[in-house]
């Protein structure tokens, strides 16, 4: 697979669904997850995310999605809230600079590219792996 599939070149607003890969930092290989948005053509979106079917070895029991919805009025900043219903949990986070259009213009959000940063950000924040980032869970 490559990195990313399923997004056409250009991505226009609306519903928005993709796999990626993505890495842990413990140098794992890639786990695929499934992200699906909906995106207003501005500066927000809901969002839901789960393990990809496709992932090898998996089990029923892998599934947990997580879902919520981010926001980057500024352009510069992401604020990311979520839910994941599966682990009891749901968490918010100001994440400086995380914006998908920070330091790019506003067309960058119909590129393939920016969507999945956008995604691999947002999974970030649900798996608490951004330590500069304001935020907290709630449990």
């Amino acid at each position: 697979m490559s990195e990313i599939e399923g997004l056409p070149d250009e991505i226009d607003s609306g519903d928005i669904a993709f796999t990626f890969e993505n890495y842990d930092s413990d140098g794992g290989g890639p786990t695929l997850f499934d992200f699906r948005a909906t995106w207003d053509g501005g500066h927000t979106m809901t969002w839901w995310q789960d393990i990809s079917e496709r992932q090898p070895g998996l089990s029923p029991m892998s599934s947990a999605p997580s879902e919520g919805w981010a926001s980057w009025r500024n352009g510069n900043d992401l604020l990311v809230a979520y839910t994941w219903p599966d682990l009891e949990t749901d968490g918010w986070a100001y994440v400086r600079g995380g914006a998908p259009t920070a330091a790019k213009d506003d067309d960058a959000m119909y590129e393939p590219e920016t969507w999945l940063a956008l995604a691999r950000t947002v999974l970030g924040v649900v798996h608490e792996r951004f330590s500069d980032a304001d935020g907290g869970t709630f449990r």
